[in-house]
């Protein structure tokens, strides 16, 4: 649903549900049929249904949005203000040594996987790409990266459906990829000098 409908497109949907379902609900106290009570009350209830997926999918693309912008915004990389609520508590927990080495580890993993992929891509096999994805996928999750992680999702469900991913979604993964490892190797620079 969320994929076929943007969140204002379901506030329409959300509304006649809601009255529907009211509608139905006080014609059924009235004294019509309990069947109509039954549709009122599931009409009423996919209304509710609605309406929390929709604000869910909603603060979840919103947090993303700020996560993945706080990351590759060019202001973003002075050593005092790092970027990302997930990344500065590991910062904290881990302290800024073994924070900027876990950076190091996390850039080296992700090109070697990165271009792991495009050569498993490039022979065609779909169940080693997928796992290479899946692999990217926990990486990204673990550090907060919200919009690669769903992008290496997406491209993960392409090849375990033997499907080729798409050109142009590859790319923006690279090119997303491209900018983080950018960004915290300009991170790793400056706090180191």
């Amino acid at each position: 649903m969320i994929k076929l409908f943007g969140h204002r497109e379901m506030i329409p949907l959300i509304v006649i549900f809601a009255v529907g379902g009211l509608g139905l609900w006080v014609g059924a106290n009235q004294g019509v049929t309990e069947v109509i009570d039954a549709i009122a009350v599931i009409l009423f209830a996919l209304a509710l249904l609605l309406a929390v997926v929709s604000a869910v999918a909603y603060r979840s693309k919103f947090l993303a949005r700020r996560r993945a912008n706080m990351w590759l915004d060019d202001k973003s990389t002075q050593p005092s203000t790092l970027p990302g609520e997930k990344v500065s508590e590991m910062r904290v927990l881990m302290g800024e040594e073994a924070f900027k080495d876990a950076l190091g580890v996390l850039s080296q993993e992700v090109s070697e996987r990165h271009v792991t992929l495009h050569k498993i891509l490039a022979e065609g096999d779909y169940a080693k790409a997928s796992a290479e994805l899946h692999t990217l996928f926990g990486i990204y999750a673990g550090y907060g990266f919200e919009e690669l992680k769903h992008l290496a999702r997406a491209l993960q469900d392409s090849c375990d459906a033997k499907l080729t991913p798409p050109a142009k979604s590859l790319q923006y993964f690279d090119e997303l990829s491209s900018e983080l490892l950018h960004k915290i190797e300009r991170y790793r620079a400056e706090t180191m000098a």
